[in-house]
């Protein structure tokens, strides 16, 4: 109660603030239709994208970090409709979902799937300036979008939250005044209809609002139980909604108020079922296709989430204000089964509930301002609970006379303060120097309870045990050096120091808090836009010295969390942009990465157990200790490709437009060991669309993973069994979108 009181309250009284300061700011399926119009008028050559990556709008070519960001057009065009489909636009950048949670990688830098509630990603997400930090609510569907941007390398001064491998950004759009209704309505295969709205109009000469809403229903899976008869891989159910607020009472000052909502029910991501050529613990091997499952219980994830924020923007002669204060809540359920048998063996069921409450004041340097700087605070607290955990151990595995049943409750709580500093200095007309600091301390508390439940026998004595409590505080900071080497080319070097506390895993009630993990990055870029800004290359090597990284695995139903002792990354990153001819425009980006453990005497391997004689798997798997240093690190590819090319071209009886998108990944390992890995595999997606002269309506057909490609999004290694879960196969659909 406390919580949510000190929620409202400060919404309260910013919103009051603000008010009296002013009276003495996987479908391929489309939100925002490109203005074909403005796109046929202008100038050959590529668009200057505004980003906010050091919290000021400023062109992307003139930031000194590793930024890959798109418009909405061109998320549209690849066919990214939520925050799992981010892979395609940027290199050296991963995203995947585990069990319905985010797990983005960057550069080498991220975090696996949550072993307990409070566990955050080490590539932090952020949406119009607010923090998301559950991993379950980071998998949303993407409307209203204005821009995404992607920020490479600890952002660990203006944003800093545990932001180590880097930053995912979404910036949605404003309301407008004048009164606009876009949407989307399609359909695709595996019965799958989609519907997007975007509306805005303005309610005085100083309110305006709008409103988004996207909704999708698979009523057929990609693949079958073969033991139940019904459906696998299929989303029943994706509904996001969001809703912008935003009163000027003044040229000076901007308050806007929003609202989001999101609702998922699902069994993607989590069908999990036996490794092609291995034997489960119970001897049994999957049946059925690469999309199939065969298990007696069936799978389901279902989660909601939402939130609600106020941002505050003043401008004054010397600086501007802002504030942004922000209270958001998920709430999830999924049920598994490990062993994916006939027979039902060890079954989990998690029930993560998690509340954050953020508040950010910033002061920055007014426009023209010579020296650009800005200084702010930032809190943050978190409760995550599990409401329950439970572990349900069968006869079939435990031989035991009936069902035991072990259940958890447990909390953490995280209280995090930090405050920072940036500024930008000139030295001559052509060079700049950049420097910034952010001191955070974090304190956590967990508390756990525990109680077997046999259904033979009376309950277990419930256990509560002593509450654990750490505290951590650490300086990052960040040293950049940016200089002009021509028109419109520029250089910099860097030097970053990134930092992620420690946590407890509540599915681990006496293990000591994981160590805060920390990285030193150093980068040196170049960004030109050559040729009458025909072209725009940016490309940048970096090097990393990575320590105490926070992993986990599964093992017996239960997640263990462990610190490897180091890693060192480097690599390359190359993005390319040409536009030769007016309406054609060509992408290009290629990752190149080299990222190992250090000394890491702590990890567990797995090794099938076989018959003596025949050598064949008889089931389940030996585990034991591991020195897993010169190992890829996990998740990680060696190199990633994504290339695209868009043509636009203009008739008397409407406009043509086509696009054609290529990812390639090259091999991925799912745990530290190394055994089992996901192929290189590519996946090659178009669209084809007509817009009639008017601009009101277009006609598009979409289709993705045209090759078909057979690719795993996630291999567990565990005792009892070998397990994997299938990502999307071939769609394709067709959609109207509309503008008035």
């Amino acid at each position: 109660m406390t919580f949510y009181l000190r929620a409202g309250v400060s919404f309260v009284a910013l919103g009051l603030a603000g008010m009296a300061h002013a009276q003495g700011v996987q479908t391929g399926i489309a939100t925002q239709m490109p203005d074909s119009a403005s796109a046929r008028n202008g100038p050959v050559g590529i668009e200057d994208i505004v980003v906010t990556a050091q919290r000021r709008s400023e062109s992307l070519q003139r930031v000194p970090i590793t930024v890959s960001a798109v418009t909405a057009d061109t998320v549209q065009a690849l066919g990214i409709t939520n925050t799992a489909d981010l892979s395609a636009i940027a290199p050296s950048f991963t995203l995947q979902t585990q069990i319905g949670n985010a797990t983005p990688f960057i550069r080498g830098v991220g975090t696996q799937a949550a072993g307990s509630p409070g566990q955050e990603n080490s590539v932090a997400i952020y949406v119009d300036g607010v923090y998301i930090s559950a991993q379950a609510a980071s998998i949303f569907a993407l409307n209203s979008i204005e821009r995404i941007e992607v920020l490479k390398g600890p952002q660990s001064t203006l944003f800093g939250r545990n932001a180590t491998g880097g930053l995912i950004q979404i910036i949605t759009r404003e309301p407008s005044h004048d009164t606009q209704i876009e949407g989307t309505v399609g359909y695709g295969n595996y019965q799958t209809f989609n519907a997007k709205l975007y509306a805005t109009t303005g309610l005085s000469d100083k309110v305006a609002i709008d409103f988004a809403g996207s909704y999708s229903h698979q009523g057929k899976g990609w693949g079958t139980n073969v033991i139940t008869g019904r459906d696998a891989n299929k989303t029943p159910l994706d509904l996001a909604l969001r809703s912008k607020l935003l009163f000027t009472p003044t040229d000076t000052t901007r308050i806007t108020f929003a609202a989001d909502y999101a609702r998922i029910r699902t069994t993607t991501g989590i069908s999990t079922r036996t490794a092609p050529g291995s034997v489960n613990a119970l001897g049994y091997s999957s049946q059925g296709g690469f999309y199939d499952t065969s298990a007696e219980q069936e799978p389901i994830y279902k989660a909601k989430s939402g939130g609600l924020s106020l941002k505050i923007e003043q401008e004054a002669d010397f600086a501007q204000f802002v504030s942004i204060t922000a209270f958001r809540e998920s709430r999830a359920t999924s049920v598994v089964d490990f062993l994916s048998n006939p027979q039902r063996g060890l079954v989990i069921a998690l029930n993560p509930h998690e509340r954050q409450f953020t508040q950010e004041l910033q002061i920055l340097s007014p426009e023209g301002s010579d020296i650009k700087w800005i200084g702010g605070l930032f809190y943050y607290r978190n409760k995550g609970e599990f409401d329950p955990f439970e572990v349900r151990a069968y006869p079939a595995l435990t031989h035991a006379p009936g069902p035991v049943i072990t259940r958890s409750t447990g909390q953490m709580t995280t209280d995090s303060i930090s405050a920072f500093a940036q500024a930008t200095f000139p030295l001559g007309k052509t060079t700049r120097l950049t420097t910034g600091i952010r001191y955070t301390r974090d304190k956590r508390e967990a508390t756990n309870y525990e109680q077997v439940l046999p259904s033979f026998a009376p309950p277990g004595d419930p256990i509560i045990y002593p509450v654990r409590r750490s505290k951590s505080s650490k300086p990052t900071w960040r040293i950049s050096l940016d200089q002009d080497l021509g028109p419109n080319v520029l250089g910099y070097a860097s030097y970053n120091r990134g930092f992620k506390s420690g946590l407890y895993n509540l599915q681990e009630p006496t293990a000591d808090a994981l160590k805060p993990e920390k990285i030193d990055a150093y980068e040196v870029g170049l960004k030109a836009d050559l040729f009458n800004r025909m072209l725009r290359l940016n490309i940048a090597g970096f090097y990393y010295d990575y320590t105490n990284l926070q992993l986990l695995r599964a093992e017996g139903g239960k997640t263990q969390l462990l610190n490897a002792s180091s890693a060192k990354i480097y690599g390359l990153d190359f993005e390319g942009t040409l536009v030769p001819v007016e309406g054609l425009t060509l992408r290009a980006g290629v990752g190149l990465l080299h990222s190992r453990y250090g000394d890491f005497p702590n990890a567990v391997q797995t090794t099938p157990i076989v018959d003596p004689v025949t050598g064949l798997p008889t089931g389940g798997n030996m585990t034991g200790p591991l020195n897993a240093k010169g190992n890829h690190t996990v998740f990680v590819p060696d190199y990633t490709i994504n290339v695209s090319a868009a043509y636009e071209r203009r008739f008397d009886a409407g406009t043509l437009g086509a696009t054609v998108g290529y990812y390639y990944s090259g091999r991925r390992y799912f745990e530290i060991d190394n055994r089992l890995s996901q192929d290189p595999y590519g996946l090659l997606s178009a669209e084809l669309s007509w817009t009639l002269p008017n601009d009101h309506l277009r006609v598009r057909v979409w289709g993705r993973n045209l090759a078909n490609e057979k690719v795993f999004r996630q291999i567990t290694e565990q005792a009892v069994i070998d397990g994997v879960i299938a990502d999307a196969p071939r769609t394709y659909g067709a959609a109207l979108d509309f503008r008035f």
